[in-house]
């Protein structure tokens, strides 16, 4: 009680497979996502599944981490707390002609880093 402490949470995904629930599904079965450019790798409808479950993938993960926050109190505005989310990567989402991370590519390279705290 009173003294410093840190936690460091890593979250599996989102990474393939995805993973999607039913919930998850439902929450985001009918928005819309533009196609990737320059992709002959996948058929449009293949294209928009993968963007779909991967947005699926991201708002749970978002849920979970105001969860999170909620909990230890981290959003109130007198909170001596510092919160860091980062990522590691992007998924190029059939940009370029390719699924995955493996290119230097503003899909892959472009993550979120986020930082909130009091005096931050």
């Amino acid at each position: 009680e009173g003294k410093p402490w840190v936690l460091h949470l890593s979250f599996p995904g989102p990474h393939p497979p995805f993973i999607i629930t039913e919930g998850m599904n439902e929450s985001i079965r009918e928005r819309h996502f533009p196609a990737a450019r320059d992709n002959d790798i996948a058929s449009s409808e293949e294209q928009l599944e993968v963007r779909r479950q991967y947005a699926a993938e991201l708002e749970n993960l978002d849920r979970l981490i105001g969860r999170l926050l909620e909990k230890t109190g981290a959003l109130k505005p007198d909170a001596n707390v510092v919160t860091v989310v980062m990522a590691d990567h992007g998924e190029q989402l059939g940009e370029h002609h390719w699924f995955g991370k493996k290119r230097p590519w503003e899909g892959s390279l472009r993550v979120p880093l986020l930082v909130h705290g009091r005096g931050v």
